[in-house]
């Protein structure tokens, strides 16, 4: 892991500048024993301030770094989750509005199909009729042609009648 990527809430020179500081003394006393001791509480003190600082730098700073590297990545991870979350919003609305669409188109294609067996149906009925009409015009032609022929057989008839009868 890079730890110059990584924010942390305090700046390396500010642990530094920790280490180097003394603790504040204590005010002194006039008894000689009590000063020794005081100087030895001092140092004892500054010891543990230099300990604590060694500890928090080398065992604590690690942690929190990895803290604040799990921070950032949730983070990061958060915003993916609330970009992808948003997609999937996008996708539900675009796929209802298809399947309004389809079930449009559907309804269209089906009244389409209704309208296309009606018009078959009457266009077959139609037909029919001609058909029908097309025999009848056929008999009737044959009717008149049979009638024409017995007619003109009627007036070769007369014909040779008239021309058979003595004139006077």
């Amino acid at each position: 892991m890079d730890n110059s990527q990584l924010t942390v809430p305090y700046p390396k020179m500010f642990l530094f500048s920790l280490l180097l500081t003394k603790p504040q003394q204590a005010p002194t006393s006039s008894i000689p024993g009590i000063q020794v001791c005081k100087s030895c509480a001092g140092a004892v003190l500054h010891a543990q301030h230099l300990t604590f600082l060694e500890f928090h730098t080398s065992v604590c700073f690690p942690f929190q770094l990895q803290v604040f590297s799990f921070q950032r990545d949730s983070l990061a991870t958060d915003e993916r989750l609330n970009a992808l979350e948003e997609e999937v919003r996008l996708l539900w609305a675009a796929s209802r509005k298809y399947n309004f669409d389809l079930h449009v188109l559907e309804s269209k294609a089906q009244d389409a199909e209704d309208r296309l067996e009606t018009v078959g149906s009457q266009a077959q009925k139609m037909a029919d009729i001609v058909t029908e009409q097309w025999i009848q015009i056929q008999r009737l032609e044959q009717a008149l042609h049979i009638t024409q022929m017995r007619s003109m057989n009627q007036m070769h008839i007369l014909e040779g009648n008239i021309l058979d009868i003595p004139h006077s």
